[in-house]
C-alpha cells in the first residue's frame, strides 16, 4: 500500500480497537530482500513506490505475530491494464498480450495465497480504491468465487475485520489465541521497596517484595500498584527505559509525596506461567 493509504487503514483499524504488532525478524529479512531501501521497514508495510508483490503477502501470512492482513491496492490491477492505461491503438495488441500474461501469472499467485490463508488460518482483507479496476478479468472472478471480493475503502475493510475478530472471540478462537500469545510473551517482574520515608499508611518497609501481575498483589498498596503498573507492563513485555542504568529495571515512587515509598522493579528473565496472574 502507499504511504497515504497506509495511514488511512491504520487509523481505521485503531478506531476499531485493533492492534498492529511488529513484524518478526525473519519477515523483516524477507521483505528487505524483496523491496528497496525506501520501504517503511515496519508494520504497516509501505513499498514506497515498489510494485506490490505476492511474495510480501506470503511472508506476512507466515509471520507468527500477525493474525490477519489488510491489503490495499496491487491486486487485480493487471486485469484492467488495457482499460485504464492510455495506450495508442498501434500498441493495443501487444498490451493485451502483456495483460493476459500478467493476469495468468497473478492468478497462480492468488491461488497460492488462498491456499496459504487456509493453511495458516489467517484472513486477508482485500481493498481497492480504484473501482473500475476490481470488476474485470479472472482475478476478480477468482476473488468473488472465494468470498474475497475487495472492499472499496479502508474503513469498510477495518469494519469487516473487527467483526471477524468479534465473531472469533464469540467462537472462543481469537480470545484463546490472544491470551496464549499474551501470556507466552510475559516475563516475571518483581517490585522491591528501595526506600521509605515518613509513615506509610500501607505499612511498607525497605526490603518488601511483591510479584506483579494484572491485579494488585496481596498486601501491596493499591495506589502504589496503580502508579507502577504501566512500568511493570512494559517490563513484562520485554521493554526497557532509556533513563535507567540497566535494562529490565525501573525505579518508581508512590504518589504520596509526604511519605514516599520508592519501588525498584526488575524483570527476572523468567517467563510467566500461563496459569498465573
Amino acid at each position: 500500500m502507499g504511504g497515504g493509504m497506509a495511514v488511512m487503514v491504520v487509523d481505521a483499524l485503531r478506531k476499531k480497537g485493533l492492534e498492529l504488532p511488529p513484524l518478526t525478524s525473519s519477515t523483516m529479512e524477507t521483505l528487505n530482500s524483496i523491496l528497496s531501501q525506501r520501504w517503511s521497514h515496519g508494520n504497516p508495510v509501505d513499498p514506497a513506490g515498489d510494485f506490490p508483490s505476492y511474495h510480501l503477502l506470503w511472508a506476512m501470512l507466515e509471520d507468527k505475530n500477525l493474525d490477519s492482513i489488510v491489503i490495499i491496492g496491487g491486486v487485480g490491477m493487471a486485469s484492467s491494464f488495457a482499460g485504464w492505461a492510455g495506450i495508442p491503438p498501434s500498441m493495443k495488441y501487444d498490451a493485451n498480450r502483456l495483460r493476459k500474461t500478467m493476469e495468468e501469472s497473478e492468478l497462480g499467485s492468488l491461488e497460492k495465497t488462498i491456499e496459504l490463508m487456509r493453511r495458516q488460518k489467517k484472513p486477508v482483507i482485500f481493498t481497492t480504491m480504484v473501482w473500475g479496476a476490481k470488476r474485470r478479468g479472472k482475478i476478480f472472478r477468482k476473488l468473488k468465487q472465494s468470498y474475497l471480493e475487495p472492499y472499496p475503502t479502508p474503513e469498510k475493510s477495518a469494519t469487516v475485520l473487527a467483526h471477524l475478530v468479534r465473531y472469533s472471540e464469540y467462537l472462543g478462537v481469537a480470545k484463546w489465541k490472544y491470551e496464549r500469545n499474551r501470556m507466552a510473551k510475559q516475563f516475571r517482574v518483581v517490585a522491591r521497596v528501595l526506600s521509605q520515608k515518613g509513615t506509610c499508611a500501607a505499612g511498607h518497609k525497605m526490603g518488601d517484595e511483591f510479584a506483579l501481575g494484572d491485579c494488585t498483589p496481596a498486601g501491596m498498596c493499591s495506589w502504589a500498584f496503580y502508579t507502577i503498573f504501566p512500568f511493570a507492563t512494559a517490563l513484562q513485555f520485554g521493554g526497557s527505559f532509556p533513563w535507567e542504568d540497566s535494562p529490565g529495571k525501573a525505579v518508581v515512587a508512590c504518589p504520596d509525596s509526604l511519605n514516599p515509598v520508592v519501588f525498584e522493579l526488575r524483570r527476572t528473565g523468567r517467563r510467566m506461567n500461563p496459569k498465573s496472574t
